[in-house]
This record gives C-alpha cells, structure tokens and sequence, in this order.
C-alpha cells in the first residue's frame, strides 16, 4: 500500500451521542497512525461535543484534534476543517457513519488509479437500525438521505460524473484550494441545508483537468432516521433552489442575458 499522509474532517453539530462510535473506528483504522490525523469540526455546538472529543485524545493512539467553526452551517465547517488541517490529502466522513477498519486506506487507494485524479468517491448504505421503512420512501428519496452508490464492484476512474457524497470522500488539499473550497447554500445565508454542494467543487475540479474515481470497497454505513414526508418535501425544495443557483454559478447566465436571449 502506497502511504500517504491524510487529514480526516468530521463535521458535527450537538451530535455529541454519535462521536464515540465514529471516533472509536476512525482511531482503529488499520492505517499508520503517523500518516493521519483527525479533525473534529464542532459546527457551534450546545452539548457537550467539546467533552466528548477531548475524552478521546489521550487513548486514540494517533493526532485527534478539536476544532469550533462558529459560522453556521456544513459547508462552512468542511472549508474549515480543510483550512486546518496538515497533511496533502483530505478525506471526509459524516458523524452519523459508521467504517470498517479498512475504510481509510481503501478511499484513498483511488489516488493510484491516476496521476490526474483529485477526488475519490466511496460508497454511502443507509442504515435505518431497525426502523420499518415507509412504502412512499423509494430510492429516489433514499438519495437524498445519503444513499449513493456507481454501478459496478470495481474501481475505476468515472468519467463525469456531477455528484459524489461529501460524506465520504476523499480530496487533494491542492485541488480543494485551487477551486475555493465547498461552495453552498448555507453560505447565501439559506437557513436549511446546504444541498449539492459537491457539484460546483467537481465541476471546478473537471475544468481544471482533475479526475475523480469510485472506490466501492470504501464503505460508510449512514445510519438515519426515518423522515417525515414534510422534511422530504422540504429538502426536494431545497434542493431544487441550490440546482438553480449553481447553475447559474457554473453557467454564468444572469437575468439580462436569459431575457435578451429570449427576446432574440
């Protein structure tokens, strides 16, 4: 296994009862420890996060850092964990997954398959822990509660592809920079979720000659609750809001030149 030396970021808000399962399995990871860090990003946290985290820093065998973004909102806090941290490669998983002891040196095996490549994709399974799952849940809806997955068992190289979960996945700190970090709707003051985040980093990532791969074998198990139908209708909303402001972003459409393009 080709070593590289990795920042993970986990960002978390007032979720303090998930971080030991993740932080447990991060410091199990089957990589050498002097080849990563952790990075706890408390995204303005009121319970006892700070606690939690710092409990774990003297057993975790390996560099476990906490770190407080006090600007509201997910983006913010993956830009700022990637601001913190020391080493070439980030990679991020959600606070509510759970990994194998393999999961990190499989993400990041995707940056052999290509000098070119800048991002690595894993593959997110919901996990509802029991919960009996409504009929109306269908699989479109279960992407939007991080479900995600490429076809096919092998990894590969993708060839362009718009969306990756943020939630696992890998980065270059180079590439990261180069583009300007995350981009969402929680920095244009949205007050609901920062949806599709990723789309604006990738395509930036593409134009600049970057490619992204599909590791499978990176599993992160998401476990969630089930949602009301009102949170999902909520969230299509959203979505469809962040679809047309980064659209615009990527397109650089404005109202002028879509009138006058219809006008003409």
């Amino acid at each position: 296994m080709n070593v590289i030396p990795v920042s993970v970021i986990v960002c978390t808000y007032n979720r303090a009862a998930f971080l030991p399962n993740v932080i447990s399995q991060l410091c199990a990871q089957d990589y050498p420890k002097d080849s990563f860090e952790i990075i706890i990003v408390d995204n303005r946290s009121s319970d006892d996060t700070p606690q939690t985290v710092q409990r774990f820093i003297p057993t975790c065998g390996l560099t476990l850092r906490y770190v407080r973004e006090d600007r509201p909102g997910v983006t913010n806090a993956r830009n700022c964990g990637a601001a913190e941290a020391r080493y070439p490669y980030l990679a991020y998983l959600d606070d509510d997954c759970s990994v194998g002891v393999d999961w990190l040196s499989q993400l990041v095996s995707g940056f052999g398959l290509a000098e070119q490549v800048s991002v690595v994709a894993g593959r997110v399974a919901l996990d509802y822990d029991g919960q009996k799952v409504p009929s109306w849940l269908g699989s479109k809806s279960e992407r939007w509660l991080a479900d995600f997955n490429f076809p096919g068992s092998q990894p590969r190289l993708l060839e362009n592809p718009v969306y990756v979960c943020e939630g696992n996945m890998a980065i270059t700190h180079e590439a990261w920079r180069a583009v300007g970090g995350f981009l969402g709707m929680d920095q244009f003051s949205s007050p609901h979720m920062a949806s599709q985040e990723i789309v604006y980093l990738l395509e930036q990532v593409k134009r600049r000659g970057g490619k992204v791969a599909f590791i499978p074998a990176a599993v992160a198990h998401h476990h969630t609750a089930i949602p009301t139908q009102g949170r999902m209708l909520m969230r299509a909303y959203w979505h469809g809001v962040s679809d047309g402001t980064l659209d615009y972003l990527l397109r650089r459409f404005s109202r002028v030149s879509a009138i006058l393009s219809f006008c003409s």
